[in-house]
């Protein structure tokens, strides 16, 4: 079958461009020919200059080419997606179309609001699934305003979502069967990660993967001190945080490299919390106010792992992780995961297509 998946593929974004990479890949070891529907909705160039002209005006050079070299590792590997063309050929052309996953639904940013599309706006009679989009924490207020969102979930054959926030709210808009599945990122097995290594600085590190807004000053100096404690350097990846000895702009797939030969990672991120646990690290998140990082700390039983303000860094990181556990929990919700997504695929295929409404 021809598949568009309807995300944000193309952003400078790890998470992003690997849970899309991840779900393209699950769908195409199942022999569907996979692509990405074109949305207009993210501008990876533009991004770029706007930042660059900021660090420029700030004499910034150091972070200009750091902004220039992330996005020429991430266009490189972006270009590899097929995409489907926003028009009525193309969308005809295609059999079903998956929504999802990370926040498409999060329409209290107006990024994602301006574009319905990520909930099916303007895409006729076709078979609609979402595979664990989010809607963050938008209240029910902010949908309720938005009239589309209720029709618009209305018309999906299949609907999954990534957390129980997003399950919770939606039930309250619509009258459909949801469920609740992991992040497409825990769909393929390490071990296809693995085949994307790139080689790495081989020095020992800690590797912290932080947007940096977080990191207020005492955040700062307990890193640097346990850093120091463990005679290891804290390197950033993708982030030129000025605090760290070491700032690299890589590709997705440098990025899980590094993620690989960590001693220790310590992110703020909801992607670097599950590659944490993906690739079994010994890790901190500091995501004590990030309802996505509490649901899937709590969901796989290691909210040690979600710092608080009075926990000690050294105290978490000085204990091992039950990854044994962790891992047979990943399988039985992998497993679950997997059978909704080709449940839905193959469901009631044989249908007429004009059963669907336009919703213009």
């Amino acid at each position: 079958m021809n598949i568009s998946i309807v995300t944000v593929y193309n952003s400078l974004n790890y998470g992003s461009f690997l849970q899309a990479y991840a779900l393209k890949t699950y769908l195409e070891s199942l022999g569907h020919n996979v692509s990405f529907l074109e949305t207009k909705a993210r501008n990876p160039l533009k991004q770029t200059i706007r930042s660059t002209i900021k660090k420029a005006l700030k004499l910034d050079i150091k972070g200009v080419r750091f902004q220039v070299k992330k996005y020429i590792n991430f266009d490189k590997v972006i270009k590899e997606f097929k995409l489907c063309k926003n028009n009525e050929s193309s969308l005809n052309s295609q059999d079903i179309f998956i929504f999802g996953s990370d926040e498409i639904w999060n329409i209290s940013r107006e990024d994602f609001r301006k574009y319905p599309i990520f909930m099916g706006v303007g895409i006729k009679n076709k078979r609609l699934i979402s595979y664990a989009p989010s809607i963050n924490t938008t209240k029910i207020e902010v949908i309720n305003q938005n009239s589309y969102v209720k029709d618009a979930l209305n018309r999906f054959d299949k609907i999954s979502v990534r957390d129980n926030y997003s399950y919770t709210t939606l039930k309250n808009v619509i009258e459909k069967d949801m469920e609740i599945v992991l992040d497409p990122t825990f769909l393929i097995d390490k071990s296809v990660y693995l085949q994307t290594e790139h080689s790495v600085n081989n020095d020992e590190y800690i590797l912290v993967y932080s947007y940096g807004h977080n990191m207020n000053e005492t955040r700062v100096k307990r890193i640097k001190e346990f850093a120091k404690t463990k005679n290891l350097k804290l390197l950033s990846v993708g982030f030129d945080l000025e605090w760290c000895d070491e700032c690299v702009s890589v590709s997705p797939f440098g990025f899980l490299s590094y993620i690989k030969n960590a001693k220790y990672i310590i992110t703020d991120t909801f992607h670097g919390t599950v590659f944490s646990i993906i690739y079994n690290k010994n890790f901190v998140t500091y995501g004590e106010n990030n309802t996505k990082i509490g649901e899937i700390t709590n969901q796989f039983k290691i909210n040690s792992r979600n710092i608080e303000s009075n926990m000690k860094l050294e105290d978490i990181l000085n204990e091992n992780i039950d990854y044994q556990s962790v891992n047979e929990m990943i399988e039985i919700y992998k497993e679950r995961s997997i059978k909704y997504i080709n449940e839905s695929i193959n469901y009631n295929y044989g249908r007429k297509e004009n059963m669907h409404e336009n919703i213009v």
